[in-house]
């Protein structure tokens, strides 16, 4: 493992209870603990959140979590995840293998383990997955870009092993603070440190090919199938620079999205900056983006 990735792991260890505080469940959502989703009872276990406001289904919302590929669990984003719930979604919040113990394709191999779960298994979990909503966080929002792509590109899907639930599209997505074009970090030629390379290689490993790395390049892999998506970053993010980019591909492809960069003179926004939910910002963000979810029911 990479000095780099120590550090991540290091830090997201030490944030999770400082940044949190105890978790308080709201009154509003109920919860499902520790359920199996896949073949690793340490790794494939899952949270589901109820909205319990009536007895009507609620649409549900899949959050894959962010932390470098390297780092993080569903107890690092519990609070994030619950607090969703409470605005009306059922909300899956899951563990996946991290890197570098298991390297790609392991990660989006359990995106897929859970999305096949819990479409065998919605009516015993009560949930509509007519109406399935995923966001990705960091690391994770490269995964969600991933997944959305291999649900909507055959030839893309063709270069993983795995099949998606036939016909499974997400409804929407959100692409929080993410990584999307990856090629321009891995073939730099600088001769100064590059944190991100070192992550990169960690999840990728040392002998990655090309093709790999193309694989892992979502930007290259979206079409006009691709679901609608907000996509948002904050002006003290650590990855301003991908999302132009990316905003553009959604805009050649003719995707619908909608673009927000949180922040202004007065307002510093940085990397993951909705995951304080007790900040005004914060409930900006995540009241906007379950704005853009809701009106695609």
């Amino acid at each position: 493992m990479s000095k780099t990735s120590d550090m991540i792991r290091a830090h997201n260890i030490g944030a999770v209870g400082s940044n949190q505080g105890e978790i308080v469940i709201p009154e509003n959502v109920e919860c499902k603990k520790d359920l199996i989703y896949g073949k690793d009872q340490k790794w494939n276990v899952f949270d589901i959140y109820y909205e319990k406001s009536n007895d009507k289904k609620h649409p549900t919302l899949i959050s894959i979590h962010g932390g470098g590929w390297v780092s993080n669990t569903k107890e690092s984003y519990e609070a994030y995840c619950l607090d969703m719930a409470a605005r009306g979604f059922n909300v899956i919040n899951f563990t996946f293998r991290l890197a570098p113990e298991d390297k790609h394709p392991a990660m989006i191999e359990d995106v897929n383990s859970m999305v096949c779960h819990l479409c065998e298994n919605a009516d015993e979990y009560g949930l509509d997955m007519k109406h399935v909503f995923m966001v990705g966080d960091s690391a994770g929002g490269h995964m969600l870009a991933m997944y959305s792509a291999i649900c909507t590109n055959r030839e893309y899907a063709s270069t993983f092993d795995f099949k998606v639930p036939e016909d499974f599209v997400p409804t929407a997505i959100a692409l929080n603070c993410g990584v999307y074009e990856i090629k321009t970090i891995m073939y730099s030629e600088s001769k100064e440190p590059n944190a991100m390379k070192d992550i990169l290689y960690d999840y990728l490993g040392e002998d990655c090919s090309d093709e790999v790395i193309t694989m892992n390049n979502p930007i290259e892999h979206v079409t006009s199938a691709f679901p609608p998506t907000y996509l948002m970053t904050g002006n003290a993010d650590v990855f301003q620079d991908q999302f132009e980019e990316m905003e553009k591909v959604l805009s050649e492809n003719g995707v619908e999205h909608l673009f927000r960069n949180y922040g202004d003179e007065n307002t510093r926004c940085p990397h993951v900056f909705h995951l304080n939910v007790g900040s005004e910002i914060a409930n900006e963000c995540n009241d906007n983006e379950v704005a853009f979810f809701m009106s695609k029911i």
